[in-house]
């Protein structure tokens, strides 16, 4: 809160917002005078809230017009909830700064729910996600999403990691408006680019698929061009690729420009005997994390599923994202937010963890691999 003098000798004061304000003299003085808990608890609960409001609604205003008490009201409250962010544990995620997990991060910071949730949360912005999985592994970071195989991976290399579902969005298949390719034979000889690369899930089911003695026989092979997501959209739109496998985000972005989805990967899996919806991706942390008394992880968790809440009720909660989502145009934006809403995933069941291991005995050609590994990382575990 700043006072100082109007021009008529009227005296202003403004409330400002502790949250952008991390070194803030009051609250260290208030500390160092043995602030309490019930202080901070007060802060925790209504402080942030409270000064983001009394920041907006009174802006510059006569101290005559709000009364002494009200003002000491909200220094108080200012003091409280400066002390209540200090005093939070930190939560530090990686991110790609245009990946779709930082959209959920950038609501849980704009909304207070992390604040709300017990914790604070720190988003570390990288630029790959190799660079995420390095941060993970190396203690730069506290969770980052990853998918179920980079899990069963670290677990194999004796590295514990738990996976709490991020996602069931999966890949689709594209080809260009007006395409003669209507089936998976259609995709004979023809040029396929393929994002990421040949450990592509996706890719490996399909070639999974291709091979059961149900399906017929391509007349020629198939022509993948692996690559980066981003070149290969650009090389589909110049028609330089007949058709796509490429992440749920970016073939958004190709249906909104007239691409249609030849299938997704639940169709694959679906031709593969799996029905159930698979969590692709994950927000993955070590199992040190939640062990002993430490609630940060498992609060982080829950400020995600109220962000996944509010992004699925509030239109509002999307219109400060859209630069990071880097969209052109009204149809993008809107196939963006559907796609990410529709990926949400159900609590983890028996079933989930039946469907992943069976997606897993598929890509590793393992069952018995599958079977020792997969139902031990999914958090919360099944009870």
């Amino acid at each position: 809160m700043v006072i100082y003098p109007g021009g008529s000798g009227e005296v202003f004061c403004t409330l400002t917002n502790y949250v952008d304000s991390p070194a803030i003299e009051v609250s260290r003085r208030a500390k160092s005078a043995g602030g309490g808990l019930l202080l901070q608890l007060v802060g925790r609960l209504v402080g942030p809230r409270v000064l983001r409001l009394g920041a907006v609604i009174f802006g510059p205003v006569r101290i005559q017009a709000i009364g002494l008490p009200c003002l000491l009201l909200f220094q108080i409250l200012f003091m409280a909830g400066a002390l209540a962010q200090e005093s939070l544990p930190v939560v530090r995620a990686a991110t790609l700064k245009y990946g779709t997990a930082n959209w959920e991060l950038q609501v849980i910071k704009a909304q207070g729910l992390d604040v709300e949730h017990g914790f604070e949360l720190e988003i570390r912005e990288v630029n790959s996600p190799s660079a995420a999985s390095i941060a993970l592994q190396g203690g730069a970071a506290d969770v980052a999403v990853q998918d179920w195989l980079w899990v069963l991976r670290q677990q194999e290399q004796g590295r514990q990691f738990l996976f709490a579902p991020y996602s069931t969005a999966v890949g689709r298949l594209m080809v260009p408006k007006g395409s003669p390719i209507d089936s998976l034979q259609g995709l004979a000889g023809k040029r396929l680019g393929v994002a990421g690369g040949d450990s592509d899930k996706g890719w490996r089911l399909l070639n999974v698929l291709l091979k059961q003695p149900e399906q017929w026989a391509l007349s020629e092979p198939i022509a993948p061009r692996f690559g980066a997501p981003p070149l290969l959209n650009q090389l589909a739109l110049r028609g330089e690729i007949d058709a796509l496998l490429t992440y749920w985000h970016y073939a958004a972005r190709l249906e909104a420009q007239g691409f249609r989805t030849l299938l997704t990967v639940d169709d694959l899996l679906a031709a593969l005997g799996v029905d159930e919806p698979v969590p692709m991706l994950g927000w993955c942390f070590s199992a040190d994390a939640v062990q002993g008394e430490n609630p940060a992880i498992a609060q982080f968790i829950a400020a995600t599923h109220a962000a996944r809440a509010l992004m699925a009720d509030d239109a509002s909660v999307w219109l400060p994202l859209k630069p990071l989502m880097r969209v052109n145009s009204s149809a993008t934006f809107d196939a963006l937010k559907a796609g990410f809403v529709a990926g949400t995933p159900g609590p983890v069941t028996d079933r989930t963890v039946q469907a992943t291991t069976a997606v897993a005995a598929l890509y590793f050609n393992d069952k018995a691999l599958a079977e020792r590994l997969v139902p031990a990382i999914f958090w919360p575990p099944v009870q």
